[in-house]
Parts: structure tokens; sequence; C-alpha cells
């Protein structure tokens, strides 16, 4: 098989680095089992084709010129990159992923995929995160920048996609709160008290429209980047914290119902290229994923939260 660095074939360079590793073209032409005429022709096509002296030539040993000794470490740089190369290549040919790439939201990526992983993902699969916005995770697919993204929204039809799970939405307060003795609230109670909200978050993007299509009224209190900063001002006592986020700092976590529609959720999908060379790797990934959801957050009656 040839390969060519600009219009070097790789092979040249094996030549090159051989040489100078056995001292001697009698030595490297024995290591590589051709004869001694055909090495130091290809070593001459070599330089032929760089424009280079790399090596003096005179009565003595062959050794490299300075032009050799500065070009080396490039051929020998140049020859591992081209067996990684070909290492990932057969691995990609057998439907393998030796670096997996995952976007998703902040939210998704420290309260699912960090225990996913810790716990139950495959070892021999490296997985490497990127943060993305909680609704268009999926255009890292599309930009080549991920090999499968996690979303609150369903991924466009050219894309396959798979759900994941639902998480409730919650109401935090903190524990001298009110409704600290409670379990759920209707929807419409959350027209009253200050609101604290994480505009980035997948929460935020279910949570406003429950409340508009029901024309309620709210005030927010604080719009904060960071969701476990809404929670330590919630627990604070500064409103009540809208997240589908764990709890921390002794909030209490309230379930959300909607007279309409039910408990609020929030919605986590899976999408992927349905032509990836190791679509079997993301699709079992995926479905690790769905049981390890399933498992960790259960939904049923009263409140769900579970402590991983």
């Amino acid at each position: 098989m040839l390969c060519f660095v600009g219009m070097v074939d790789i092979r040249l360079l094996r030549y090159l680095v051989a040489v100078a590793d056995s001292g001697s073209v009698a030595g490297a032409s024995r290591a590589l089992q051709m004869s001694q005429p055909s090495l130091s022709r290809q070593l001459r096509v070599l330089e032929r084709e760089l424009g280079l002296q790399l090596f003096v030539r005179g009565t003595g040993p062959l050794r490299l010129s300075a032009a050799g000794h500065g070009f080396l470490p490039i051929a020998r740089d140049l020859l591992i990159r081209h067996g990684r190369a070909l290492s990932a290549a057969r691995s990609m040919s057998t439907g393998s992923i030796q670096r997996l790439r995952i976007a998703a939201s902040a939210t998704t990526i420290a309260d699912v995929l960090a225990p996913f992983i810790g716990s139950h993902a495959d070892g021999a699969v490296r997985l490497a995160i990127s943060e993305a916005q909680a609704d268009c995770a999926y255009e890292a697919v599309d930009a080549g920048g991920a090999d499968l993204a996690l979303s609150i929204t369903a991924a466009p039809p050219h894309l396959a996609n798979v759900h994941i799970a639902d998480f409730y939405l919650y109401a935090y307060v903190s524990d001298t709160h009110s409704w600290a003795q409670r379990s759920r609230i209707d929807l419409a109670e959350l027209a009253g008290p200050p609101l604290i909200l994480t505009p980035s978050s997948g929460s935020f993007r279910v949570l406003i429209p429950a409340l508009e299509r029901e024309r309620l009224q709210y005030s927010l209190t604080d719009l904060v980047p960071i969701p476990r900063v809404a929670l330590a001002l919630a627990a604070a006592g500064h409103g009540v914290a809208v997240l589908s986020d764990d709890p921390v700092f002794g909030v209490h976590a309230l379930t959300i119902t909607s007279a309409n529609k039910g408990p609020l959720m929030v919605s986590l999908f899976a999408s992927w290229d349905p032509n990836h060379y190791g679509v079997l790797v993301l699709e079992r990934l995926a479905r690790d994923l769905r049981t390890f959801c399933a498992a960790h957050w259960p939904l049923g009656d009263g409140n769900p939260i579970h402590r991983l």
C-alpha cells in the first residue's frame, strides 16, 4: 500500500530512518531485506523529491548531512502518524470507535453522563465530552464535532433518534419555606413566588411555555447561568428554583403538575448519523444510557428524586 506525504512515498521515509538507525546502507538493506544498490537508488529518489541533500557521500561511510539530521525527526514523526492513521482506519473499518465524542448540555454532563461514565460506561471506548446548548446539541453531529449528541429536543429526520429518558421538573425551596412539607405543587402556584431560573437549561425551555400556555403571570427574581447557583439561591430563601437537576444545599424538591399536561418533564434524546461507521457502538451506548437512566431516575408517584 502506498501512502504519500505531499508527493513523497512513505516508504522512502522509512528507508531514511532505517539507514539512520542502522548506521549504514549495508545494515539498513539487511533490516529491510533489499539490496544495497536498490536502497541507495531509493535514497536518491527521496533527496530529489524533497530537494534536499540528506547524505554526505565520499570515500567514507554514508552519513547524514546537516539537512538529513534536521529532517530525520520530521520523518520519524510522519511515520508514527502514518502508523496511527492506518490503525485508526482499520479500527473504523470494523465499526469500532476508539474515541467516542459526545455533545450535551452542562446539566446533562454533570447529572447524567458523569454518573453513567463512572459506573457503567464501556471502558474499552474512550469518551470525549463537549458542552452544547440544551436544545441543539445535535448540530454538533451535523458539523462533525460529535459522534453522538444528547438533547432535550428530538433530532431532525436525517439523524437517528432515540428517546433516553424523561426527568421530572422540580420546584426547589428552602427547608423553611411554607411548601417544604409538600411533595408537589400545581403549575398555577408558580405564578405567585419569585422564580430563579437558568435560561440555558432544559427546564427553562419547558417551564416558560407551560406558564404561557395557561396564561399565568410569573415573577423572575434571578436568571443565573449555573443551575447549582440557582439551587444555592433557593436554599438561601431568595425564591423558588425550577430545575431538573439533583438537589444540593438541603433544598426541598416538589414535582410540578399541570392540570392539562400532568407532571412537567424534560425529555432527553440521543441522536447520531445513521451512516456512521460505528453505528452499532452508538446504538449500544444509547441503549445502555437509557437502561441506566431508567434505573436511577424511575418515574412514578410521589417525589421520585433518586440520589446517585
